[in-house]
Formats: structure tokens, sequence, C-alpha cells
């Protein structure tokens, strides 16, 4: 559910500013850290919100790589990108299992929230704003987005 909700949302919000993107993504730390310190059943809702914000954060930041790389080295750039990401993912799956059997699965879980809690911290200064064409956006009158433009396509 987290996932749909964040994928979602970026569609949605297609020209979410960097600002808020990384509120977003500190909100999804808190809710990784209180679901998982929580001890309750209901700690799943604060995981899963935790997934909405970083599925919100994927699909911002494709977007906007995809509009501002250049054509010649996009297709690149997006496999190193999703490759490096899937690297990241197994490290994270992997420090969560040797953290756990120190300080148990609750906390270990929770410290996950540190890489979202750095990663806020540096939206806004490499996420670049959304495109005034994006999606769902309104553009003034006259506006073209990237697949409006003479010569390209989507």
């Amino acid at each position: 559910v987290g996932n749909l909700v964040g994928a979602e949302v970026a569609a949605r919000r297609p020209d979410l500013a960097p600002r808020a993107a990384a509120a977003v993504v500190l909100v999804g730390g808190g809710g990784l850290v209180g679901g998982a310190l929580s001890g309750h059943p209901l700690g799943i809702v604060g995981i899963g919100a935790m997934y909405a914000v970083v599925k919100t954060a994927i699909v911002l930041t494709d977007a906007r790589m995809q509009e501002h790389a250049p054509d010649a080295v996009r297709a690149t750039v997006a496999s190193v990108r999703g490759f490096v990401t899937e690297l990241l993912a197994i490290a994270a799956f992997g420090v969560v299992g040797a953290l756990s059997a120190g300080v148990g699965l609750p906390v270990a879980v929770a410290l996950m929230a540190v890489p979202l809690v750095v990663g806020a911290a540096l939206t806004p200064g490499w996420l670049p704003p959304g495109a005034a064409g994006a999606p769902g956006v309104v553009r003034a009158a006259g506006g073209q987005s990237r697949g409006d433009r003479p010569g390209r396509s989507s």
C-alpha cells in the first residue's frame, strides 16, 4: 500500500519542491522509527508511511533525472542509477541482519532511518525543481514541456 500511495503522490505532485520533498522524506524516517520501535502491530502503519515517501522520492528523482539528463547518456545514467539503487537495497538488508543480532530487530530497522535523514538533508541541494511542463502541472499559456518542443519526442 505504501508503494502505491507514494507513486500516486508523485504522479499528482510532479512539481513538488525540493524542500517539500525533503520534508516528506523526514516524515517517512519518523514513521519508520516510530513504527519499528512501537512494539505494537499498528506500527506497520509507520513503516508503510516510510515506503510511501521512499516511493515518492524514487519516482520524483527518476522523472527529474530523465528530464535533465542529456539524450546521449540518459539510458546509461538510468541503468547505472537503477543498479546502484538495488545494490544499496541489498546492503541495507545485510546491515539490518547484522545489526539485529546485536541490538535486536526493532532497533536495527529504526536505524535505517539514518540514511533517510541524510537523504532528506541533501535533497534540497541536489533535487532539481520540477519541470513547469511536467504531467499534471498547469502551464502558463504557450509553455512547453519536454515532449512539446519541436523535434523532440517524449
